[in-house]
């Protein structure tokens, strides 16, 4: 007996590759349209309840900042650098992760330092231990360092603390009574405390690559902003999921005899190349000028070195900081339909650049009409000093930050206010400049107090429910569709390198 609806002996039809993609673009229309709106609530707790809290948010997995939330904490008032590192947390050991370019956990390119060739590798962090003292002297001389150079003519060394250990806990453990009481609200709606508790210290020089995370997320920010770029989970055919080689970053002289390793750029999204041969140069002359041995410092620098042969990870290809036309031209399921080399200007999802960031010029029809044929524009999440910031599982994320705002000023990045985020490498001289005299002073010990963004991170357990299961069909038919690649064969639960 035919099953009901179909023809007696009828076969199912085979469905056009064109047809399904444009079901996946009008499915994300609809999910705007309906649910998500093209912004991100801002809804203070006094007015959340556990329950509303729960059922608007949670159980529709619909991003929401929460303002309040975090208002008893004495982190909100005290954590800054003089006090982190004058705290006897200050004695303890974190891990703190390095990069040449602000970017771990992404896909990267890399070149083979004997031929030049280039490769597409996945690469994490450098782990380094060291105290707090040591990780704000090593942001600022990082920094005091690229100022005196131009973009690309050194290797550079971005630190993060960023190690998703729930190093809070784990390794500043004496740091927890300043952001008591916590969530209890919170964990009456997750059932439960946290799996894990980061605190996330870096400045704009690091940005988090496109992923998804398995875990309900509360970010409560309390220096500086933090700008979420956010693609709900059905857009997941939109995310250009590429296998990559895995890899991290070791300093060059500390790779093993016989490992495969490449060269990196310093700046994110370039190639490596000459200009990268001539800043090691550069460095290398600055070094000895320091009476320091030029071959020590040239092998100082980091290099990406290939993991376990063939280990690979699925990862997002998409970084909305890196503005090369050609490369959003080569990613119209994200941005949309974009001009060729030969328009003059730059339409489609231009405006959507870094951090979310509209161009200075503004939107357009244009360019509503390039992200609307996407799908729909991601929605942007820009969360201040003071502010807690719900992301759903499963969720693409990437999160760019700028410093400005904490205990001495709590502005700089509240609201849904926009600004052009500063180039990598343009960091704490954007902008400043010094008072004469005794003013002088002053003003740079307020510098060294804003010149970072701090936040703490919460990670709940995430529910395998329908939304998890609707996730996975778009995920696996972006694969069957060739919008993404075939995730590696250890890939569990589609986790990829995450």
């Amino acid at each position: 007996m035919a099953p009901a609806g179909h023809a007696q002996g009828a076969a199912p039809r085979n469905l056009p590759g064109h047809q399904a993609l444009a079901m996946l673009q009008s499915a994300s229309r609809e999910l705007r349209e309906l649910d998500v709106g093209s912004s991100v609530d801002r809804v203070p707790l006094s007015e959340l309840t556990p329950m509303r809290f729960a059922t608007e948010y949670v159980q529709r997995n619909k991003p929401v900042i929460i303002t309040g939330a975090i208002e008893a904490w004495p982190a909100l008032r005290l954590w800054g650098e003089r006090y982190l590192t004058a705290h006897p947390a200050a004695e303890l050991e974190v891990t703190v992760d390095v990069t040449p370019n602000g970017r771990g956990d992404a896909i990267t390119a890399a070149a083979d330092p004997a031929t030049g060739a280039l490769d597409r590798w996945f690469v994490t962090p450098h782990e380094r231990r060291m105290r707090l003292p040591e990780f704000f002297r090593l942001m600022r001389e990082t920094r005091a360092r690229e100022r005196r150079q131009k973009p690309g003519e050194m290797p550079r060394e971005v630190p993060y603390m960023q190690h998703q250990n729930s190093n809070l806990t784990e390794e500043l453990a004496a740091l927890l009574a300043d952001i008591a009481p916590g969530l209890p609200w919170a964990e009456e709606v997750f059932g439960g405390p946290p799996e894990a508790t980061n605190l996330w210290i870096g400045d704009a020089r690091s940005t988090t690559s496109f992923h998804k995370d398995h875990y309900e997320n509360l970010y409560a920010v309390i220096r500086g902003t933090k700008v979420f770029t956010l693609l709900p989970p059905c857009d997941a055919f939109r995310m250009y999921l590429e296998r990559c080689p895995a890899a991290s970053y070791l300093p060059r002289c500390e790779v093993p005899p016989g490992a495969q390793w490449r060269e990196v750029s310093p700046e994110p999204g370039r190639a490596p190349g000459a200009a990268g041969r001539h800043g090691e140069q550069g460095a290398a002359e600055e070094a000895v000028a320091a009476g320091q041995d030029e071959a020590a410092a040239d092998e100082r620098r980091l290099v990406a070195v290939l993991q376990d042969p063939g280990y690979e990870v699925l990862w997002s290809a998409v970084d909305t900081s890196v503005h090369d036309p050609a490369v959003r031209r080569a990613q119209p399921l994200f941005y949309g339909p974009q001009p060729g080399p030969a328009g003059a200007a730059q339409g489609g999802a231009r405006g959507r650049g870094t951090a979310g960031a509209e161009s200075e010029e503004g939107s357009s029809d244009g360019e509503t009409d390039a992200w609307d044929a996407a799908g729909g524009a991601p929605l942007i999440a820009e969360v201040g000093p003071g502010d807690l910031f719900y992301l759903p599982s499963i969720w693409y994320h990437q999160v760019d930050q700028r410093e400005g705002g904490g205990p001495s000023g709590r502005g700089g990045g509240r609201g849904q206010h926009r600004e052009r985020r500063r180039p990598a490498g343009e960091g704490a001289a954007h902008g400043r400049g010094k008072a004469a005299g005794c003013g002088e002073e002053r003003e740079e010990e307020e510098e060294e107090e804003e010149d970072y963004v701090i936040a703490v991170n919460f990670w709940y357990d995430m529910k395998y429910d329908n939304h998890y299961a609707s996730f996975r069909l778009v995920e696996r038919l972006a694969t069957a569709l060739g919008l993404a690649q075939e995730p590696p064969q250890r890939d569990h639960l589609g986790e990829g390198g995450e």
